[in-house]
Parts: structure tokens; C-alpha cells; sequence
């Protein structure tokens, strides 16, 4: 079924897919996709559905899926500021979300600083150090994190585990300000 989450892999899915089936007409593709939209979806490219584009109709109905169903930047910006917590995500999991939402536009620093901010303090703590090293990626820190969630997740006080799950402050004004300047149109 397809997903506006992240729609654009979705469709490289997709794409390999009808390659390795062999399906190659743009029709053909076309036709494939729209079964695997749910009503919702369906409804946004029914002008397509109804009266496919006699040309490239499978290239048509991706771009408009993915114009008519994709937050836009904004959007994502506001998601990434007022609304996202770690929940139970790991901590590199958490970490890749929020590149997703700020998109290629905001600056590692930001994120980075966010990310830390959102993570257990106890687990923050014990890699201030490595973090405060130059040249560590957000990467490395996410993966040590992870490694200090599994550690935190196996001792027996089950408070210290609903604790690092659900630890989730609200972004400071400071980072809130910086985003909304650098989303400004």
C-alpha cells in the first residue's frame, strides 16, 4: 500500500519492482500504482484515474502524488519544533527522523542540538564527552546512544526506562527562532 510518509521511496520501491516484473509501459505502471492507493489517496489523483494523460501517465500521476500529498517544508519545520518526541524510537532511529523533517536545508548543528536536547540526560551525560570531541558525527553519537538505550533498558528499574521513552522537552526558543528564519519565504 502506499504511503505519503515518504513517498518518494515508496515509488523507488515501486519502480524496482515493475522493473523486476518486467512491467515497462508508462500505462501499465500507471495501473499498478493506483491499485495499491488507498481511498485517500485515490481521491487526490482522481482526475487521473478517470482520464489518464496520454503522455508518460505514469510520470504524471507520481509527480502529482507526490506535489498533492507531501508536507510541505513548513509543515515539516513545525512537526520538527512543536511536536516530536523520541517516543519509542531509538535514539538513531529518533536522530533520522528528525533529518527527515528538517530536510537537506537546516544545518547538522541544529538538528544535533535538538536531538541532544530530546534524549534521556542520563544517556546525554555519558556521551558529553565524545560529543564535545571535533570531527564526531551525529551518526557515531546516535549508534553509541542506541548502544547506552540497551543498557538503560536492561536494568531491572522499570521508572529509568519510562523515563528515557517518554523524555520529551519542549525545543527551546533559541531553535525554534533559527528554524523559522532559516524556513522564512
Amino acid at each position: 500500500m502506499f504511503t505519503s510518509d515518504d513517498a518518494e521511496v515508496w515509488f523507488q520501491q515501486v519502480e524496482w519492482t515493475l522493473e523486476d516484473a518486467g512491467v515497462k509501459t508508462s500505462i501499465e505502471r500507471l495501473r499498478q500504482v493506483t491499485r495499491s492507493l488507498d481511498t485517500r489517496e485515490a481521491r487526490e489523483v482522481r482526475d487521473l484515474i478517470l482520464n489518464p494523460p496520454v503522455d508518460r501517465p505514469y510520470k504524471q500521476l507520481k509527480d502529482e502524488l507526490l506535489r498533492r500529498l507531501r508536507k510541505s517544508q513548513a509543515q515539516k519545520t513545525r512537526q520538527l519544533l512543536e511536536r516530536e518526541d523520541i517516543g519509542d524510537r531509538s535514539p538513531s532511529q529518533f536522530m533520522r527522523h528528525l533529518q527527515t523533517l528538517a530536510g537537506s536545508s537546516t544545518a547538522d548543528e541544529i538538528i544535533r542540538a535538538m536531538w541532544m536536547d530530546r534524549i534521556n540526560p542520563i544517556v546525554r551525560v555519558s556521551i558529553a564527552v565524545q560529543a564535545a570531541q571535533p570531527g564526531i558525527s551525529l551518526d557515531d553519537l546516535a549508534k553509541t546512544t542506541d548502544i547506552s538505550r540497551i543498557v538503560e533498558e536492561s536494568l531491572e528499574d522499570p521508572r529509568r526506562s519510562q523515563t528515557f521513552i517518554h523524555y520529551s522537552p519542549e525545543p527551546s526558543s533559541t531553535e525554534k527562532q533559527v528554524l523559522q528564519e532559516e524556513f522564512r519565504p
